[in-house]
């Protein structure tokens, strides 16, 4: 038995247009336990005799495809169908070929074949033509009208080349300031000058809520300033186990870490004293518009819910553990807070995934967002700092009631 590669080679024929045949059933052949075909040798030399010789003149190779060309040959028949596809009049046929598309929507080839490996439209092959049909075509190019027929009015009232990157970018900022949302460099302003793959990393791992527009085949990402408000504080949130990220707010430490801007403002404001201050200054401003705590946290009621769940969560823990030791199962001792906090961020994670940006991850199984294990420590510090300084508010209150 002889392998594809093998059989092409000892008969002459080509192995893809071997194939095929086999496919077909114009050659016989069996499988193996992987499918791939296996051919007698001596049946296929008489199969490939019996099959007529290639219409291309001076050419005695066997035609193993319906045409009745042979592999080499065989752009001719594709040629003469074609040339006879493009030639039927218009009226009398219902597709277009991808010439006549190109000029009836003025694009160039790029666009109508990204369109197809898209699957915005569905092209058939006669012979070596690409064809569309007209009803496919004119659905698509209405809706393609629809949606960049401002963008069009955009560039022509401006001067502009509608396929210039330049252009597409201006009219994503209008959008954006007609719509009140910000654009990816003002957004990294807002998160303090992080690049911008960066925040599209933050938009594909969900950590980010965006609105994607398309100009004219690009994609851009707009932000809501609540959801980029939202971001900076849980960012820094989880920044407080970042020492080095914290220091980069605090005005002691930010000359030590900025030496570079410290001496460039030294050339700029003359000594070192003005530098360093004003370096100071900015850090405190960075404070102020990034800090968690900067002008006092904003009313929430998380340690209110967080409350609530925490006692009905570590009751359930503690039936649990009495439950492993009467079934002799062992003891993991008592339950701590941590366990307590961990499984209040499991369960409010679940409930109120906006909650929990930073810390969750996309279930495809059960399709809900859990949190993510990995940051279990940090969720868990964060439930219980919240419950604490709770629980310090309401002392205070209540002392500053028994005075009065």
């Amino acid at each position: 038995m002889l392998s594809l590669r093998e059989a092409a080679t000892r008969f002459g024929v080509n192995r893809k247009t071997l194939a095929a045949a086999a496919e077909a059933g114009v050659v016989s052949c069996a499988r193996n336990a992987h499918g791939w075909p296996r051919f007698d040798a001596a049946e296929l030399e008489r199969q490939l005799a019996a099959l007529p010789e290639c219409l291309a003149s001076d050419c005695t190779v066997r035609s193993l495809g319906p045409s009745g060309y042979c592999a080499k040959h065989a752009h001719i028949a594709a040629a003469g169908e074609s040339l006879r596809a493009s030639r039927v009049p218009e009226d009398e046929r219902d597709y277009l070929t991808f010439d006549e598309c190109l000029r009836a929507a003025d694009i160039d080839w790029l666009t109508l074949d990204r369109a197809v490996r898209r699957g915005e439209l569905v092209d058939c092959r006669i012979g070596h033509c690409r064809t569309i049909t007209k009803a496919d075509f004119h659905t698509w190019l209405a809706a393609r009208s629809a949606e960049h027929g401002a963008y069009f009015a955009f560039c022509s009232n401006r001067g502009l080349d509608p396929t210039q990157g330049a252009s597409k970018s201006q009219y994503a900022d209008k959008l954006a300031r007609d719509n009140g949302r910000l654009t990816t460099p003002e957004l990294r302003k807002q998160l303090g000058g992080v690049a911008g793959s960066t925040a599209t990393r933050r938009v594909r791992i969900g950590r980010l809520r965006a609105v994607e527009v398309r100009v004219y085949g690009v994609t851009f990402f707009q932000y809501a300033s609540a959801d980029v408000r939202d971001h900076r504080r849980e960012h820094w949130e989880l920044a407080k186990h970042d020492g080095r990220r914290m220091a980069w707010l605090d005005p002691r430490h930010a000359p030590r870490l900025e030496r570079r801007r410290v001496e460039r403002l030294t050339l700029i404001l003359g000594t070192r004293s003005a530098a360093v201050g004003a370096v100071r200054a900015m850090a405190e401003a960075r404070r102020k518009a990034y800090s968690v705590t900067a002008g006092g946290a904003r009313p929430t009621t998380k340690p209110e819910r967080w409350a609530r769940l925490q006692d009905r969560v570590r009751p359930e823990l503690e039936n649990e553990r009495r439950v492993q030791l009467e079934l002799g199962l062992g003891d993991d001792g008592p339950v701590s807070d941590y366990a307590v906090a961990i499984a209040i961020a499991e369960i409010d994670c679940e409930e109120h995934p906006d909650d929990w940006k930073q810390y969750r991850e996309w279930d495809s199984e059960a399709k809900v967002w859990t949190l993510r294990a990995s940051l279990a420590r940090p969720a868990a510090n964060r439930v219980l700092t919240a419950l604490r300084r709770r629980k310090k508010s309401l002392q205070i209150a209540y002392t500053k009631s028994r005075a009065a």
